[in-house]
């Protein structure tokens, strides 16, 4: 009797599982396209010659739960003197200028009872970028849809099970 009431609550758990995903999914299909205030490319910048990495443009991913965006003064440490002939470049410069920031939006979210913390996966589980967003170092075009294509809840129970962490629900859904 104690095995049949395990598979059933097994399977009945594998169900959540996969209906949370198939709804996220449908959910990130669905995704509106975003404006960002000026083309982006993130070819350009993580280009071997640049010396770039993510943490360069998103540091807050290394200490706190959010991966944060770059703050133009950190942009001009290069683009104060023209990187290439593209014709927005002047903009940084002239934002700058006024004292202003780009008002870049947030292109990927969570449903909001989900818990995530950049730093846990960033700093203490060494997990790269690339795991969750995809191969971003390689897109030219500014990023308007969601890139964390891998965000279910499958994925990371899977990823969780691999590294050993904890699968209760109270680690990510608060």
């Amino acid at each position: 009797m104690f095995r049949i009431w395990s598979i059933l609550t097994g399977l009945l758990i594998l169900g959540l599982i996969g209906m949370s995903s198939f709804y996220f999914i449908k959910k990130l299909e669905a995704a509106p396209l975003i404006e960002e205030p000026l083309p982006f490319s993130h070819k350009a910048h993580m280009a071997p010659k640049q010396h770039l990495k993510c943490t360069s443009c998103h540091p807050e991913a290394q200490t706190t739960p959010y991966a944060g965006i770059v703050k133009l003064w950190k942009c001009m440490q290069c683009h104060d003197v023209p990187q290439g002939k593209n014709p927005e470049e002047p903009l940084l410069k002239k934002y700058y200028k006024k004292g202003k920031e780009f008002h870049w939006v947030q292109v990927n979210r969570l449903p909001g009872d989900v818990y995530f913390s950049h730093a846990m996966h960033v700093t203490v589980a060494k997990i790269k970028c690339q795991h969750c967003h995809g191969q971003v170092q390689n897109q030219s075009k500014t990023i308007t849809v969601p890139t964390a294509g891998k965000m279910t809840m499958f994925e990371c129970i899977q990823c969780h099970e691999q590294k050993g962490a904890r699968i209760s629900c109270g680690v990510c859904h608060q």
